[in-house]
């Protein structure tokens, strides 16, 4: 979230940056405040006629409050809005299928699968299916696009760019009690801690030359 590779991870970081300066100004305010009543009279009560009281009680309770929640909900409207769909048609089409305890990754156009690496071209909007055969898995790169559920007999979609060439971690954050203890990486499974999380890893492997037309051709 700190460090976004990709548009739409940008904007869900610049969400919760503002989110937070929001946040950080509010609680300054407050603390100038109480500090304000403090100092000006030893039983910490502003020096104000009661109506003055029940008008800063009204605005700092309930008007200031209302205006706050008013802008986040506006500014995460915005942004759930902006990620929802991709800005421009599709360069990629993918579909990725959860399983226990991999990745299933189908490139329907170049008829390629693979299992637990997707490998995409930079600077282009990729467009994936997303269903699963089992349980409920989640699909997450944080540097590229947020989480998004896999549900069984269900077919979701997510979107995301990758602005220049790398690798990138993804997660399976999904936590569901019928799933065992492990960690799935791209080779194979290990054993991980006593938790009921699955904590399934996949890589996003940018590429700019015609990758699969090298794994197309016969050894």
């Amino acid at each position: 979230m700190v460090d976004p590779a990709g548009p739409r991870a940008a904007m869900t970081a610049n969400l919760w940056w503002f989110m937070l300066a929001l946040g950080l100004g509010v609680y300054v305010l407050v603390m100038l405040g109480l500090a304000a009543s403090l100092i000006t009279r030893q039983d910490g009560r502003f020096q104000l006629p009661d109506l003055g009281r029940t008008r800063l009680g009204v605005f700092g309770g309930l008007v200031a409050p209302a205006i706050v929640l008013v802008v986040l909900i506006v500014a995460d409207l915005r942004t759930l809005v902006a990620v929802a769909a991709p800005p421009a048609p599709a360069d990629l089409t993918l579909e990725v299928v959860g399983h226990q305890w991999w990745w299933e990754v189908r490139y329907p156009d170049q008829h390629i699968s693979t299992a637990n690496e997707i490998h995409v071209p930079t600077n282009a909007i990729v467009l994936i299916h997303l269903g699963s055969v089992d349980v409920i898995h989640s699909l997450w790169v944080p540097r590229l696009a947020g989480k998004t559920d896999l549900v069984p007999g269900q077919t979701a979609s997510m979107w995301l760019q990758a602005d220049a060439p790398g690798e990138y971690r993804g997660q399976c954050a999904a936590s569901n009690t019928r799933l065992s203890p492990s960690t799935c990486r791209a080779g194979g499974t290990h054993p991980a801690n006593n938790t009921a999380l699955a904590a399934c890893t996949t890589c996003c492997i940018c590429w700019t030359s015609p990758w699969h037309v090298a794994h197309e051709t016969p050894a």
